[in-house]
């Protein structure tokens, strides 16, 4: 357990999976991963499980701003449940094949910092990608801003709910 009451584990490629609550490590191995083990050579696209976080705090807040999200407006910080990162996950490839076909080639290379956050009319996954970790040391736990630029920096937002996107950048 950590701190803020959530978890710790080390994933089979020794990576290090921080959690609140929600989303337990195999799963988010298995839906980083692309698929299920079996099909993982057929996916076309994959997430690596070593290049993301889920990440809390200032950090989260950030990553919300973001795309496009004012957290310091009342609204809140959530943890995301398994069934809302498989949704994410299952459609973020073709949304991003028909919507940003430069970021979608960039999904198996990113790195991702993904976020809980709701207002009072939606509930969203924000994700951040950035194409290299080695600029950003401390991307576990600081957000890190789209700066990085080409089409490997970008964000989308999930809507929970409406299992659409709300916003791209």
């Amino acid at each position: 357990m950590t701190a803020g009451g959530g978890r710790e584990e080390t994933g089979d490629n020794g990576a290090m999976l921080r959690f609140r609550s929600g989303p337990s490590p195999w799963l988010l191995a298995l839906v980083l991963a692309g698929s299920a083990p079996p099909t993982r050579a057929a996916a076309p696209f994959a997430f690596v499980p070593a290049h993301a976080v889920l990440v809390t705090g200032e950090a989260a807040k950030a990553v919300a701003r973001g795309c496009g999200f004012n957290p310091a407006k009342g609204d809140k910080l959530i943890d995301i449940e398994d069934a809302e990162l498989l949704a994410l996950a299952a459609r973020l490839p073709d949304y991003l094949a028909g919507a940003a076909p430069e970021a979608a080639q960039s999904l198996a290379t990113n790195y991702f910092q993904l976020a809980g956050y709701a207002n009072r009319k939606q509930r969203v996954i924000c994700v951040n990608a950035f194409p290299d970790a080695s600029r950003h040391p401390g991307w576990r736990k600081a957000a890190v801003a789209g700066a990085d630029g080409g089409p490997g920096a970008w964000r989308v937002a999930y809507d929970v709910n409406a299992r659409s996107f709300a916003r791209h950048s």
